[in-house]
Formats: structure tokens, sequence, C-alpha cells
């Protein structure tokens, strides 16, 4: 079990289809430093933030948020649209 474990690893490395996906190891190192950091690093002021951080990450590495996603967010846009100009002329 561990053998196959280590060699389904390593074949990652490889891209054969034997392997693990590179999106799925990016997002398993993820978790496993965010584990880590909030145990050796965290204090109760900075642990949401640090785990926050290395969530996203984790989630960005497996292609369920994209950055496209952030950046709407960020900018307050809904549903994919550019905000509407009150001033546009409805003619054209």
């Amino acid at each position: 079990m561990i053998i196959d474990f280590v060699n389904k690893v390593i074949a990652s490395f490889d891209n054969t289809p034997n392997g693990f996906s590179a999106r799925k190891l990016s997002a398993f190192i993820t978790i496993h430093t965010a584990v880590v950091m909030s145990i050796k690093l965290g204090t109760p002021e900075n642990a949401q933030y640090l785990v926050s951080i290395l969530l996203l990450f984790a989630l960005m590495c497996l292609g369920i948020v994209t950055a496209e996603q952030i950046i709407r967010y960020k900018d307050g846009l809904k549903g994919g649209a550019a905000p509407e100009k009150k001033d546009a002329d409805p003619k054209l």
C-alpha cells in the first residue's frame, strides 16, 4: 500500500496516467502546509487569516475557484456582468 502510493507520486512527475494529478498534489501539499503552519506559527489572532489564505490557494489549485471569480468578488460584480452606466444613451 505504501509502495503503491510512493510509485504513484513518482509517476506524477513523469505525467504518466498511473500517477496523481498535479492539481491534487498541489492542493494536498497546501492543506498539509496550512495545518503545520497553523499549529507551529498560528496564534488566535492570525490563525483565521493564515488558514484562509492557504485554503484559497488550495481551492485555486483544484480549479474550484478561479482568479477571475476572485477579481469579480473583490470588485463587487455579481453574475459576471459589468455594472451598467447610469448616464449611457439608451438609443445606442
